[in-house]
């Protein structure tokens, strides 16, 4: 079924004599990505912005997402209902994964400016410490944050950061 309703920043729905708001807070995990809140409740549905143990990279706009997340904080939730995982109560995994992006993106800054390749940045960027943060000593989850955040957030930072010092 395709959608009927569009909207660019924001709608709002009533459901009986509760509010309820999609909002458009700015590019993260996909250019697309909504956040569903509810006012009273204060409770905020994240979608993939936030997955738990570890973060999507895939297809992804790092400087972007810190911003968004940022704007997430904002809103005044007390819930957090990610993508995938546990409900969350306060805004803690958010500044996780808004600090791992940081991370990564101070790291492949510093490889661009030395003019390194994108395999050379793979190489000195250094999650070891998010990894362990993430992951803890989970083997599964090491696998996880692997393949669904360390392969791809070089990547797309190196594209983020490349892509807009040609501007």
């Amino acid at each position: 079924m395709l959608p009927n309703i569009l909207f660019q920043n924001s709608v709002t729905f009533h459901l009986g004599k509760r509010e309820v708001q999609a909002l458009f807070l700015g590019r993260g995990n996909t250019a697309g990505d909504a956040v569903i809140f509810v006012p009273d409740a204060k409770v905020a549905i994240t979608g993939d912005l936030l997955v738990w143990p570890t973060p999507y990279s895939y297809g992804s706009y790092p400087s972007d997402w810190i911003q968004t997340l940022q704007k997430l904080k904002t809103l005044g939730a007390a819930t957090f209902v990610p993508g995938h995982g546990p409900v969350e109560h306060d805004d803690s995994y958010i500044e996780s994964v808004s600090g791992a992006w940081q991370s990564v993106l101070t790291q492949v800054r510093a490889a661009v400016a030395e003019g390194l390749s994108l395999e050379e940045t793979r190489k000195k960027v250094d999650l070891s410490d998010l990894k362990k943060k993430f992951c803890g000593t989970d083997h599964d989850r090491a696998i996880a944050f692997q393949m669904g955040f360390t392969d791809q957030a070089v990547l797309r930072a190196y594209q983020d950061i490349k892509f807009s010092n040609e501007d």
